[in-house]
């Protein structure tokens, strides 16, 4: 229990006692299935357009609109599909 302090407020900080070595990715095909991890939905419903950082565009498959949405969350494909 020496990671965490607990202030007046009982929230818990994080203290981060070693640093965190950064991997090295040397396959840009690695690095593009890291990035999306609900791979599933762009086999069915939507085409892949662009991927920028954290920023996904698909093209949906049945209406063909445009959802953007992020490579953390998919929160806005699912809800289109909807």
């Amino acid at each position: 229990m020496d990671r965490f302090i607990t202030s007046t407020s009982n929230k818990k900080i994080r203290l981060d006692l070693e640093p965190v070595e950064a991997q090295n990715v040397d396959d840009s095909t690695t690095l593009i299935s890291t990035q999306v991890s609900y791979k599933y939905l762009f086999d069915k419903f939507y085409k892949l357009q662009n991927v920028e950082n954290l920023k996904v565009t698909a093209v949906c498959q049945n209406c063909f609109k445009v959802v953007s949405g992020s490579t953390k969350s998919s929160g806005n494909f699912l809800s289109h599909i909807k």
